[in-house]
């Protein structure tokens, strides 16, 4: 799941999942270069992470989910990669 709070210039991105989805999750996208970001597992049972992203860009990402399993966010439209996998369309 995805929430976006649009200030200014940026936007406030709190990504989250169930914790049953696995043991753990990474977050990866393009504004970082792709770089592996842990996923913190919460109290309430979710994992989650916030990220501060520029306004009026668009950026894909993905999960990694126990070092095994790449996943798309069901909420935002997926994109198919030149890997045959998807990721997930994020427009802020």
């Amino acid at each position: 799941m995805i929430e976006i709070t649009k200030e200014r210039y940026r936007a406030w991105v709190v990504f989250t999942l169930p914790a049953s989805i696995g043991e753990t999750v990474e977050l990866s996208g393009s504004w970082s270069g792709w770089k592996k970001e842990p996923m913190k597992l919460k109290k309430n049972g979710e994992f989650r992470i916030v990220k501060i992203l520029k306004l009026n860009n668009s950026y894909e990402f993905g999960y990694n989910i126990d070092g095994e399993k790449w996943i798309s966010d069901s909420s935002l439209k997926p994109i198919q990669t030149e890997f045959k996998s998807y990721n997930s369309l994020l427009e802020v």
